[in-house]
């Protein structure tokens, strides 16, 4: 019983798991992008998918970030 519906769900595991990972890889693609790691988002994505892709959305640019720090530091 259980075996069977196992296999009959198989199919549609393996679609999700597929997807999971091309929106993980999306989210490394959008984070190099914006100036990031790429191995680093792609271990992310791979592992977090859809939470990985949302939060490389919301990423600022590297390179803004890193100027914003800085200013912040000299006070301006």
């Amino acid at each position: 019983m259980i075996i069977s519906a196992i296999q009959q769900n198989l199919p549609l595991f393996w679609a999700m798991m597929v997807l999971h990972c091309i929106i993980g890889t999306l989210a490394a693609f959008l984070a190099k992008r914006k100036g990031f790691n790429f191995k680093w988002w792609l271990a992310i994505g791979l592992i977090g998918g859809t939470f990985a892709f949302v939060s490389a959305c919301f990423l600022q640019p590297a390179s803004s970030t890193l100027l914003n720090s800085a200013d912040k530091r000299r006070g301006g």
